[in-house]
């Protein structure tokens, strides 16, 4: 394909960021495509001039674009400003998102963006029907972050001494003590029984926000969409509530099955657990990937991706690393629980967690299920499958930017 593909990212954002968008790079350079990646922050911005630059006037090279959330969308004007980029409609732009589409803060200005062929990426399923009701103007794609493969084989990595027990990669956001919804300058009263109703549904039962709204407006009789499209505020506040909740009731779960825990994230020194635990600085991405390979046991939640999947979950797979993971529907279709994964939640699967120290100390069943799940992740959460089906998409939406 003679066609182009720039990738437009950042080195100065989470850590996984622009290693995972240089593992994309590479695999749609395998699918025949020339790639440019564009660090938008690099060389005072002068590479990300360059590449709009490109699109602007020679556009008829182009297969398309694609951003990491808005990256590549925003350009600087004459007095220094960011302002949207003017872009021709004929060249199709990805928005690959690697949090949900309502993270208002980090999230919204992408989808904002008036693009004529437009299409966002999302990590979980639930997430398409949030995006068909309040962004029906876009297409939209499920493709969640693959994993990262491994440098060893899969002998050598099943080798390797594993010191850490179990590892937990996890910033601890805090416990918000006053739900944000209950404030005075909310207003909306008549929605604070609902958001109540909502928050405790997701305390015990692992699901997306989104699916959560639309239980509860059910259980209300309130199935119509103009139900949901008034309570579209209410999304990132119930998100920031309930991700620090889960994570530190998934602490106490941990601390209470007795198995020692290795903890990768901020902000864990000054809680509860902190003399009950290892607690490991942020590391960059090389780092984790060491950790990874050191660990016998990967315990993550889903950071609400509870229809969808998560690159850590891969990674450690594609990595010969046990997996445990909070409960994920899509995660179920495609491993086989207790084969190729473990499941926990908050209510039945807590049980899954007395299962732990018997999968960190029997060798022979960690490697067992770690085999089985490299063997599935190999075969469809690397970036390769990504990047096919995503030309997949790209191909039947815009036939005429691949011909």
């Amino acid at each position: 394909m003679d066609k182009k593909v720039i990738i437009f990212s950042s080195r100065i954002t989470h850590p996984a960021v622009w290693p995972n968008t240089v593992s994309l790079a590479q695999a749609i350079s395998r699918l025949g495509f020339p790639v440019l990646l564009c660090d938008i922050n690099e060389n005072n911005f002068a590479n990300l001039i360059d590449c709009q630059t490109l699109i602007k006037e020679a556009p008829n090279t182009l297969a398309f674009t694609l951003g990491i959330a808005d990256c590549g969308l925003n350009t600087l004007d004459e007095q220094g400003n960011w302002q949207p980029h003017p872009r021709p409609a004929s060249v199709p732009h990805v928005s690959f998102l690697f949090d949900t589409p309502y993270n208002f803060p980090a999230i919204q200005h992408t989808l904002d963006h008036d693009i004529a062929k437009h299409i966002i990426s999302m990590m979980d399923r639930d997430s398409l029907r949030y995006m068909d009701i309040f962004h029906p103007e876009k297409h939209k794609l499920f493709l969640p972050v693959a994993g990262t493969e491994a440098k060893l084989c899969l002998d050598d990595l099943m080798s390797r001494e594993r010191p850490i027990g179990l590892l937990y990669c996890a910033s601890n956001w805090g416990i918000d003590t006053v739900r944000a919804w209950r404030l005075p300058e909310w207003k909306d009263t008549a929605a604070i029984p609902l958001l109540d109703d909502i928050a405790e549904y997701m305390m015990t039962h692992s699901v997306t926000t989104v699916r959560a709204f639309e239980t509860i407006l059910h259980l209300r009789g309130l199935d119509a969409p103009e139900y949901l499209l008034h309570m579209r505020p209410y999304f990132w506040p119930m998100l920031r509530y309930i991700k620090p909740y889960r994570r530190q009731k998934a602490m106490s779960m941990l601390l209470a099955a007795d198995v020692p825990i290795h903890v990768v994230g901020d902000y864990w020194e000054n809680t509860p657990f902190a003399q009950k635990i290892t607690i490991h600085p942020r590391v960059d991405y090389t780092e984790f990937l060491h950790l990874i390979t050191q660990a016998k046991v990967l315990f993550s939640d889903m950071g609400e991706f509870n229809n969808g999947g998560h690159e850590r979950v891969f990674t450690a797979m594609l990595h010969g690393t046990a997996v445990m993971s909070e409960y994920s529907q899509y995660l179920a279709e495609e491993f086989n629980e207790g084969k190729e994964i473990l499941f926990y939640d908050y209510s039945g699967r807590a049980q899954n967690l007395a299962l732990l120290p018997k999968l960190i100390h029997d060798d022979a069943e960690r490697a067992s299920m770690a085999r089985h799940a490299y063997q599935k992740a190999y075969t469809r959460h690397r970036w390769i499958n990504r990047a096919r089906a995503l030309i997949d998409a790209l191909a039947l939406l815009y036939p005429e930017r691949f011909t």
